[in-house]
């Protein structure tokens, strides 16, 4: 991987791409994101052959991406207008698309309509009735789904946790507003048989961790209601690469109470996160040994940072170093502003240092005027210097698609093929770029 004791990928030089591009620089992997996707799909197929693999746009909505992508046979998982604008230029057509999320305007609905999608997860009984009326309007017949929100809230003292307080108590339970709830999924069944221009396929559940624990009992629930035989079990997404750890606040405070203590600090330890091969076979065998005499549902699986995540690098420059607080302080062209998710601990390398070893301890921030713009907390790296470039693994996944033009334009992404060819598959974007729609007069 070493060449004049810088990072190469394929054989191409990362500090040359530096050099051509400038930094920050997106470099995606054309090798590692189609073995991804086809790990993933290898994998359920020889567990349960009738699986359908939707790549989720939102997690990286490029188009060269996606258009790779379908092109190795995904389907497409939609969740804006914009993101089933782009699936349809990338290749993928409406009947390879599932559109997901709860804000759907009528005319998003009415141009997925109009292109024949597989399915529409619904989200709510205003939404059945305008999904419902567009289809009549148009005199269409479609396939929906829908999404199932097992959310209970908590007793008083267990919402009490530390953990609670941090990530959901104090923040409303937010992720409660999705879907319908168990004790709705009756009635929408119910619902349902007034709306004449929709047809109950799929029932749908986020993350695949529990969605088979909760979709199982009400694929029978709807059989014995309705007579119904459902078509499709959506399990979501979810599925993680295993590739970088996380954090969190809570585990920060904790972090810094253990080094004021003198103890060993626990942040890069990972727990062990099971093989998708491992999570493979254990839902195949979950549905064939709980369906009954239910006919076997095609599964359908919603996976995006799985696929993408450990196909990007971000490559940044060192603008200066220094000393502040009892730390060491490296000063980088990028942050929050295009990887925006401060709490993955992801692998970094010096990729103008490829081999030197690491030797001291450092916080990597980025240029934004906020106090929580870190690239890197508390991360060992070698002696850090001025226009050091610094490579950020597992950088595919929600960057180029949540990146933001706030007080710098957006960086230029590449993408690396099998063979060392070098493709430009986004430019950097200038000054005018971020002020072309404003208005003088």
């Amino acid at each position: 991987m070493e060449k004049d004791n810088h990072l190469t990928l394929h054989g191409t030089d990362l500090i040359d791409l530096c050099n051509i591009y400038g930094t920050p620089l997106f470099v995606f992997d054309e090798v590692s994101l189609v073995e991804n996707f086809e790990r993933f799909r290898r994998v359920f197929e020889n567990s349960y052959p009738k699986t359908i693999v939707c790549y989720s746009i939102k997690t990286n909505n490029n188009l060269v991406i996606c258009r790779i992508l379908s092109e190795k046979g995904a389907f497409a998982e939609v969740s804006s207008e914009l993101d089933l604008y782009t699936a349809l230029k990338a290749g993928f057509s409406g009947a390879k698309i599932i559109y997901d999320g709860p804000f759907k305007p009528k005319e998003a609905l009415r141009k997925a309509l109009e292109e024949k999608i597989l399915l529409v997860n619904v989200e709510s009984f205003k939404e059945m009735e305008e999904l419902n009326g567009v289809a009549q309007e148009m005199g269409l017949e479609q396939a929906i789904g829908l999404r199932v929100n097992s959310f209970k809230p908590p007793g008083f003292f267990k919402s009490l946790n530390l953990k609670n307080l941090f990530e959901e108590s104090g923040y409303c339970y937010p992720s409660c507003r999705f879907g319908f709830s168990l004790e709705e999924i009756p009635k929408a069944i119910d619902y349902l048989k007034k709306m004449k221009n929709l047809r109950l396929e799929c029932l749908m559940t986020h993350p695949y961790t529990k969605a088979l624990n909760v979709l199982i009992p009400l694929l029978k629930q709807v059989n014995e209601r309705s007579g119904v035989e459902l078509k499709y079990l959506n399990i979501g997404g979810g599925f993680d690469p295993g590739v970088s750890s996380s954090t969190s606040d809570l585990l920060l405070m904790q972090d810094f109470i253990r080094r004021r203590l003198h103890l060993r600090s626990l942040l890069d330890e990972r727990k062990g996160t099971p093989s998708i091969e491992s999570v493979g076979k254990s839902i195949a065998d979950k549905i064939k040994q709980n369906l009954s005499n239910l006919r076997e549902p095609t599964l359908i699986t919603e996976p995006g940072r799985f696929i993408v995540g450990p196909s990007g690098m971000l490559l940044l420059r060192v603008d200066q170093t220094k000393i502040a607080g009892g730390y060491k302080w490296i000063l980088v062209d990028g942050g929050t502003n295009i990887i925006p998710v401060i709490h993955h601990r992801r692998k970094i390398l010096m990729a103008n240092k490829a081999t030197a070893p690491n030797i001291e301890l450092v916080n990597v921030v980025g240029p934004l005027l906020y106090p929580k713009d870190f690239v890197a907390i508390k991360v060992f790296l070698p002696q850090v210097e001025t226009d050091d470039i610094i490579a950020i693994s597992d950088c595919g996944a929600y960057s180029l698609s949540s990146s933001t033009q706030f007080l710098y334009p957006r960086p230029a992404a590449v993408l690396v093929s099998p063979k060392g060819g070098v493709k430009v598959i986004r430019e950097k974007e200038t000054f005018e770029d971020v002020l072309r729609k404003d208005k003088l007069s």
